[in-house]
């Protein structure tokens, strides 16, 4: 009798006790925005590491390097070459365009590389040569040409001396046939002066031919004057396009190759604190895309990433509330923080190692207060155990709640 009377009494008490409900989650911490992941793509051959897990560093900061014998020989002679070339290049443009001097970029001109001053000079006095080569060409052709105006002078002097002989023997050639009909001198006589006369006009007629010929042999050297320009001109020109070519190829090359040395230095791309570090051996050998190490953004906030079972994941939703606790210190001497509910994953992912399935849930927490107030330093990675609140409901419902899923299920089935 007395014991129902304490079961009723309990059972009384259990409907207006409250109990306040929650939802385990586990987790870890981690930072707010994002860790930079660090990978290389090519890889390497570690040379030289600089910082080590907890190194604070600033944006720009060399982390470590890689052997970059073979790169920097690459990018230093694919950079000669291009240099080379550009010279070349202006050289022929001059050429062309048959300047006396070479415009060379500024930049070539400012150049510290020893082989871009000599490219410079090697394609100055080569302008020179080949201007000169040209330039003794045309003062040969010009002299050709000099001699055969002196031989048309020479030859129109002997042409005006005939004509000059023709316009004497006119009258002489006139009066004698004149004389021949009187029958006053002999045919032979009249013959002779014939003879004469058709000769003087044959040699002048002669002599007109050669100084047609003359000037066309001008017109000959003039062309081949001409041709001497043109030809230069033609050549470099064609000369140009190659060099133009070559030089789109080599500058694509050098950026290839000078972006493959810069990538042999490793830099911090932002602010934060290195961490998860692989490679801290020189010599050591770096995988193509293989993690080396982490930059955790300095100064950010921690949030805890959890998990909860997808049986709980209908109690949830943002905003709610709850208690963290960090299982790496002393549940005895280290107080709970706590933390608010701030995303619910919309669905469950699966975890392949385990096959067991979770939905992912994310709770911040004011972390100032909680080192503040616990003298702690809390780390990224750290574990973390949350109880997300439910609400409050009595202490019967509570107790009874097993036995109504279990009765539901049982009908359902």
């Amino acid at each position: 009798m007395a014991i129902g009377g304490l079961l009723g009494v309990l059972l009384i008490m259990s409907q207006f006790v409250q109990v306040t409900g929650a939802v385990m989650a586990q987790g870890a911490l981690a930072v707010e925005s994002q860790v930079k992941s660090i990978t290389h793509a090519n890889g390497g051959v570690l040379s030289q590491v600089l910082v080590r897990d907890g190194t604070k560093v600033r944006k720009g900061d060399i982390l470590m390097r890689l052997d970059s014998s073979v790169s920097e020989v690459s990018a230093n002679l694919s950079g000669a070459s291009v240099e080379e070339l550009r010279a070349r290049r202006a050289r022929l443009e001059a050429e062309v365009s048959d300047r006396a001097s070479i415009q060379f970029p500024e930049d070539l001109l400012n150049s510290n590389m020893p082989a871009a001053k000599e490219a410079i000079e090697r394609e100055r006095r080569l302008l020179a040569i080949r201007r000169s080569e040209r330039a003794s060409q045309v003062n040969l052709l010009g002299e050709r040409i000099r001699q055969a105006q002196s031989e048309i002078v020479s030859t129109q002097k002997q042409i005006s001396a005939i004509r000059q002989q023709e316009t004497l023997i006119g009258p002489e050639l006139s009066g004698l046939r004149d004389l021949y009909g009187e029958k006053l001198v002999t045919i032979n006589r009249l013959n002779e002066i014939e003879r004469t006369a058709i000769s003087l006009s044959g040699e002048a007629a002669a002599l007109e031919a050669r100084v047609a010929q003359i000037y066309a042999r001008i017109s000959e050297i003039r062309q081949q004057m001409l041709s001497v320009q043109q030809g230069a001109r033609a050549e470099a020109g064609g000369e140009l396009a190659q060099v133009i070519e070559a030089s789109n190829v080599g500058e694509v090359r050098q950026a290839d190759a000078k972006s493959a040395y810069e990538r042999s230095v490793i830099r911090a791309p932002q602010d934060g604190i290195v961490y998860a570090l692989a490679f801290s051996t020189p010599g050591s050998a770096i995988p193509a895309g293989q993690q080396i190490l982490q930059i955790v953004p300095d100064g950010d906030d921690l949030v805890i990433d959890g998990r909860v079972s997808p049986a709980d994941i209908d109690q949830l939703s943002v905003g709610q509330t709850g208690r963290v606790r960090f299982s790496a210190f002393s549940a005895q001497q280290t107080p709970e923080a706590l933390a608010r509910l701030s995303f619910v994953a919309p669905e469950r992912t699966y975890d392949e190692a385990s096959g067991m399935s979770f939905y992912k849930v994310k709770l911040v927490f004011e972390r100032k207060k909680f080192e503040q107030e616990s003298g702690l330093r809390l780390a990224v990675g750290m574990p973390a155990e949350v109880f997300i609140t439910t609400g409050d409901r009595s202490l019967l419902s509570y107790l009874i709640k097993p036995f109504i899923d279990q009765f539901e299920r049982a009908f359902r089935d």
